[in-house]
């Protein structure tokens, strides 16, 4: 997670998954930190996963507990300007965008 929240990510998706690879990009490209639960890794988690979010398809978002769904509904709230909301509240709340609430980006 960034240092400035303590909002908590999770992703429940396969290695090789092209949509697990997109959503990682996206949260790693906003600079936020996740906990990534390869499933075919753990197949255990599986059922954790289908537990939790109702749905047996990867991946399976959850921020602060609250299931997202998979990468097009985290792509709708980015669409929709509302993931920055999620990812960041604390900075958000103070008027700042994803630009400045997540880590400096190397801009090359």
């Amino acid at each position: 997670m960034s240092k400035e929240t303590t909002t908590r990510v999770v992703i429940y998706g396969t290695r090789f998954c092209p949509y697990c690879m997109r959503a990682r990009e996206m949260l790693d490209y906003k600079g936020v930190e996740y906990e990534d639960v390869a499933v075919d890794r753990e197949p255990a988690r599986r059922r954790e996963m289908e537990l939790r979010s109702s749905r047996r398809t990867v991946p399976q978002i959850f921020i602060d507990g609250e299931h997202i769904g998979g990468f097009d509904d985290l792509h709708a709230l980015e669409l929709d300007g509302k993931l920055d909301a999620l990812l960041f509240p604390r900075a958000m709340a103070h008027g700042q965008t994803s630009a400045t609430a997540g880590p400096e980006i190397d801009k090359k």
